[in-house]
């Protein structure tokens, strides 16, 4: 489903010089003039990145004096919309956003962002590894607008209550602990799943996952990369990289995926239909005791009217003593715990070669990441954007 907005914008730039950018704020924005020019912005659908890119976008064109349109599409229709017009050699679109896995795909039909950008305060500030990622062979062509990683989120009322410690330690004869292995995991959700153990007249369930189609490829990884990285076993996780033969049906993969079927027990009703939103929202509102998925969800739990407001504890993902080894075809059992936390994607934009208005569309992307707009993105749950700038970590920020 295609949804275009249009705004007009009233002209109220001073100058439209800016060889040398020193940063992106709303003031600097207002010193460009970008009258008679429309920023045509292809997102995803609100409120998920199309909300907060549909809002920044407005304010832009009030402080330069563009014309702005957003065209939003799901998910499942973002790859096909961007790649079209690069296809099809057709100037649709200043700024396209999208899943930074796809670079691969995308980088020939991007225009690379240029050094006054990469100097400005709001880039510069980007952390390395989000700038690692949006660099193909030495150049950059993607512009960073969020930090994607996948990580254990729990309910501290919940696994820190003496009684249901006792509980617990009764039927499974060890210690309720924070997870380590996706095994403990397995025992920790099946434990908090179908009963009221908040007291809030509800039932409560163990844990959200993504397990809608479009989304569930992320959950995947995060279980099996412990299986079948093995850290004394060189090459690829997905491929052979001698013979590029699939690794998908490897037993390592294979216990990952009967461990995410039998996980399905303990998601809440319709679980399995589960993606970004749904997932943010059940362990944001409190209807679960564990997510192992991005930051959104720790977002929608902390905003003022969430019920479990600073009651969240965070560790690893779980991980595994048991790797499977590919070069030897056997399972091998670990002194230690097998982490592999997944931090390999999230959401990018990029500004097509084929656009004439480059310029303004770097510009754009620069104030959208601006701290501003950035921080009161952060404090949404639904809005996308995670941390992925140095200041984000620090707890004066």
């Amino acid at each position: 489903m295609r949804n275009v907005l249009s705004s007009s914008a009233m002209t109220l730039a001073l100058t439209a010089s800016h060889a040398v950018a020193a940063s992106c704020t709303s003031a600097d924005m207002q010193t460009r003039d970008y009258s008679g020019q429309t920023l045509r912005i292809l997102s995803h659908e609100p409120p998920v990145m199309g909300g907060p890119m549909a809002a920044h976008g407005a304010r832009f064109a009030e402080l330069t004096g563009a014309e702005f349109e957003i065209t939003h599409v799901g998910f499942g229709d973002l790859y096909q919309e961007v790649m079209f017009p690069f296809v099809f050699e057709e100037d649709s679109y200043d700024v396209v956003v999208y899943g930074s896995l796809w670079i691969g795909d995308f980088e020939p039909f991007l225009a690379r962002v240029p050094d006054r950008i990469k100097q400005t305060d709001e880039f510069s500030s980007v952390t390395s590894t989000y700038r690692q990622i949006a660099t193909w062979a030495g150049e950059t062509v993607q512009f960073p607008i969020d930090g994607d990683r996948h990580y254990l989120k729990y309910r501290r009322d919940a696994l820190e209550n003496p009684e249901h410690q006792a509980k617990f330690e009764a039927e499974y004869g060890r210690p309720l602990t924070i997870p380590t292995t996706w095994a403990e995991y397995a025992e920790v959700v099946r434990f908090f799943s179908g009963w009221d153990w908040d007291g809030d007249g509800e039932v409560e369930y163990g844990a959200a996952e993504f397990a809608n189609g479009l989304m569930m490829f992320s959950s995947f990884m995060s279980r099996s990369a412990p299986y079948v990285n093995h850290p004394d076993v060189g090459g690829g996780m997905f491929f052979d990289l001698e013979t590029m033969t699939p690794l998908i049906n490897s037993p390592g993969f294979v216990r990952a995926l009967q461990d995410m079927v039998a996980a399905r027990a303990y998601w809440p009703p319709n679980g399995d239909q589960f993606s970004v939103g749904e997932e943010v929202n059940s362990f944001g509102g409190g209807e679960v005791a564990m997510s192992f998925t991005y930051d959104d969800s720790t977002a929608r739990a902390m905003e003022p009217d969430s019920v479990i407001r600073d009651q969240l504890g965070f560790a690893l993902p779980p991980g595994s003593t048991k790797v499977w080894n590919n070069e030897t075809g056997a399972w091998d059992e670990l002194s230690t715990v097998n982490h592999v936390p997944y931090i390999a994607w999230g959401w990018t934009a990029g500004v097509p070669a084929s656009s004439p208005n480059t310029d303004m569309a770097f510009d754009y992307l620069c104030f959208f990441i601006s701290d501003e707009n950035h921080v009161a993105d952060l404090s949404v749950g639904h809005s996308g954007v995670n941390p992925f700038r140095e200041g984000d970590f620090l707890a004066s920020h």
